[in-house]
Order: structure tokens, then C-alpha cells, then sequence
């Protein structure tokens, strides 16, 4: 019964019930001092005494100011568990319309009781969670997706996010990069390769949205393109770093190798 009461009648009912309790605890302890009161002038001093005797002498405008603050007490309560309720509903109406859920669970920010807030809230946090886990269970696949095709490939593949950790990279950058498998996942691209052309590259493709193509990186004797990766927003979240060899350097090299061979 208490549970029922406390959680799932309307707040303006309960606050309703408040008052009555409270006035009507008020009247009670006032009719028995005031019968008290009469009987005890009665008993000892022999005086008959009833309240329509002072009646005329009862300050109205005392009792008019002090019904006055119980009434706007009890609206400014009112009120003020009205608009709480109000801004808990509007916080998971804004939760939603992230999700653009707004208009399929409409149930979810339209309750004015505490049972009714608290069982959308369980609801609301079981969905995220719902959510959560499907997010949680594409991303392990995606990853697993971008690393088999990564190390199917037979360019150099590296994925950089926006502060310019390396993410993702298959073998055959690590390779060419004279890098230790495994090394550079999760570090700054800039602690394990020392070649400014390309970290500047990748700073300018996050900053003006540009690709760049056939950088010559001399240092590994590769050449890079660079490819901004955006979500569905527009916005930049990765680069894509392409490396290949340097096909005019080991053209040179064979030519060397076979004029050093004709002198012979």
C-alpha cells in the first residue's frame, strides 16, 4: 500500500493529500487544546467559556497573511516537483533525439509520477545498453574486417585518427618502415617514423580536408598518398596512408647494377 502510494499516484494527488494532512493534523491539535483549555476553566475557576465569545477579538488580518503563506508554499512546492518532474522527461526526450528515437518511444518522457520516471529510466538505460553492446559487438567486427584486408593487400597500409596514433597497420608498412610488428599501435606516428614531409601531410589533411599524392619519401625509399577518411557528418576522423616503392629509385638501382655488370 505504501509502495503503491509513494510511487504511482500523480504528485498533484499526493501533494493534495499533503495538505489535507497536514490542515487536518493542524485542526485536531488545535480542537483538543481549545477543549482543554475550556474544561479546565470550567473545572477550576467556574468560568463558561466558548469561542463565539472571541470571535470579533481574532485578528483577521493574521490569520488572512498566515493562510496566505500556506498557500504559496504549497504552490511554490507545487511547482517545484512539477518542473523537476518536467526536466527529468525533457532529459530523456533530449537522450532520444539523439538517437532520433524521439516519435518511437514518446512513452518515455511523458510520465508525472515517480514509479512511472523510474521504470522509463530502467528502460531508457536497458536500451543504451542494448545499443551499447550492438556498437560495441560492429566496432570488434570492423576491426577484424580492417585488419584481414589490411594484410591482404600489397601496398603499405596505415590508419592515423586526428592526434596522429597510429590505429591500424599491416605488415607490409611495418616492413618497409623497418618497424617492429606491433610496435606503433596506439603511439604517435611521429615517435617511431622521423619524416617531417609526411607528419606535416597528415596534419594538413585533418586541418584543410586535403589528399595528397606521390609524397617521395626518400628516407624509405617509398612513395605515400595520403586519403581523409570522414564519417557520415562530414567530419575528418582518419587518414589513410598509402605506401608503395619507390618504383624510379629501384628502376635506377637495376640500371647500376646492370652497367656495372656490362663493364665487367
Amino acid at each position: 500500500m505504501f509502495k503503491f502510494f509513494s510511487h504511482r499516484v500523480s504528485i498533484i494527488v499526493k501533494l493534495f493529500f499533503f495538505i489535507a494532512g497536514f490542515l487536518g493534523a493542524i485542526y485536531l491539535a488545535c480542537f483538543a487544546i481549545y477543549n482543554t483549555f475550556v474544561s479546565y476553566l470550567l473545572t477550576t475557576h467556574n468560568i463558561s467559556f466558548h469561542f463565539s465569545d472571541i470571535t470579533s477579538l481574532i485578528p483577521l488580518d493574521s490569520i488572512i497573511i498566515s493562510v496566505l503563506i500556506i498557500l504559496l508554499l504549497t504552490i511554490f512546492i507545487a511547482f517545484d516537483l512539477i518542473i523537476f518532474v518536467k526536466k527529468i522527461n525533457d532529459q530523456i526526450k533530449e537522450s532520444l533525439s539523439d538517437r532520433k528515437l524521439t516519435e518511437q518511444f514518446s512513452q518515455f518522457y511523458s510520465s508525472m509520477t515517480f514509479f512511472g520516471i523510474l521504470k522509463n529510466l530502467k528502460s531508457l538505460l536497458s536500451l543504451f545498453k542494448s545499443f551499447d553492446n550492438m556498437k560495441t559487438a560492429r566496432i570488434v567486427l570492423e576491426s577484424s574486417t580492417i585488419k584481414q584486408l589490411m594484410n591482404s593487400v600489397s601496398e603499405g597500409l596505415i590508419l592515423v585518427n586526428k592526434d596522429l596514433i597510429v590505429t591500424h597497420i599491416n605488415h607490409v608498412s611495418e616492413h618497409d618502415l623497418g618497424l617492429i610488428p606491433g610496435e606503433i599501435i596506439g603511439e604517435a606516428m611521429s615517435r617511431k617514423i622521423n619524416n617531417e614531409i609526411l607528419i606535416q601531410s597528415l596534419e594538413k589533411v585533418f586541418e584543410f580536408d586535403h589528399k595528397y599524392l606521390d609524397l617521395d619519401i626518400k628516407q624509405y625509399d617509398l612513395i605515400a598518398s595520403i586519403y581523409p577518411l570522414k564519417d557520415k557528418f562530414g567530419d575528418i576522423i582518419r587518414a589513410l596512408v598509402i605506401f608503395n616503392k619507390n618504383s624510379s629509385c629501384s628502376d635506377t638501382s637495376k640500371s647500376d647494377s646492370n652497367s656495372s655488370q656490362e663493364k665487367k
